[in-house]
């Protein structure tokens, strides 16, 4: 390999900036997926606990 070694490792960096950009942005993506679909679990799961709640008998009767 010849060359400037400046002149092959430039390139390089600015494709690995650019690569480590779009690995961050899809990791934010990822994050805000999971944080909703979190929310909607947790939802569901409160809809379940409170039919189970009204669906019981009471335990006072």
């Amino acid at each position: 390999m010849s060359g400037d070694p400046q002149q092959t490792l430039g390139p390089l960096l600015v494709r690995l900036d650019v690569r480590e950009r779009q690995i961050a942005a899809e990791a934010k993506a990822a994050h805000e997926q999971i944080a909703q679909m979190t929310a909607l679990l947790d939802g569901l799961a409160q809809a379940v606990d409170v039919d189970d709640v009204a669906e019981s008998p009471s335990v006072l009767t």
